[in-house]
């Protein structure tokens, strides 16, 4: 979770210095993208900033709004990381939506638990592991695509395999995450490779 949390250290005002400004904006999924924007080679000059959605209160409305207003690409994701129901746009990025530079982030799962998978170690096949997503979460997914289309961040659909299962390790055989819901170092890693993210320039 520390690599997660690190994240954490980009709530603050965006530099000024001519970078294109990103704002980051929702809970842990949220932080994992943040982490994927840090790992990924076309975005690795943005001057990013995050906040959590609860960081928006009456206090720092006025700095929050800052930051919205600011930001050239806004990526937001809420709700439970275990509740795959469709969250609605937060009111305070709603404007900054239909000025068309909000992109919602996708939600992710890898399984139960890794120790479902860990069980199987020593076995032929074993780096090739992968899980079938729970129903809610691919509806969910579908929701969200038909809702936001092309500016849906789809993390489910990148990394499915050809039978629509999802893979549990990295192409190296590290774990894609360690909980099966947040990205491990190696798995944003392997999705800062998937991504093309050149358009956020």
């Amino acid at each position: 979770m520390e690599y997660n949390e690190r994240v954490y250290g980009y709530n603050q005002a965006f530099a000024n210095d001519g970078r294109v400004k990103v704002l980051v904006v929702g809970n842990s999924f949220a932080r994992d993208w943040t982490n994927i924007l840090l790992e990924n080679d076309d975005t690795k000059n943005l001057d990013i900033s995050y906040f959590a959605q609860d960081y928006y209160t009456e206090e720092t409305a006025a700095e929050c709004d800052g930051r919205i207003e600011q930001a050239k690409y806004i990526f937001y994701i809420g709700g439970a990381a275990r509740n795959p129901v469709p969250v609605p746009l937060p009111e305070f990025l709603e404007e900054a939506y239909g000025k068309d530079k909000v992109y919602i982030i996708g939600i992710k799962n890898f399984g139960e638990c890794n120790g479902i998978i860990y069980n199987n170690r020593g076995k032929e096949g074993y780096y090739d592991q992968s899980i079938i997503l729970d129903e809610s979460y691919l509806s969910r997914n579908e929701h969200d695509i038909k809702t936001y289309g092309n500016h849906l961040i789809d993390l489910i659909g990148i990394i499915q395999n050809d039978d629509g299962s999802i893979p549990v390790f990295t192409p190296d055989g590290r774990f894609i995450s360690q909980d099966c819901v947040h990205l491990t170092h190696a798995g944003a890693q392997y999705y800062a490779e998937l991504f093309d993210l050149s358009w956020i320039t």
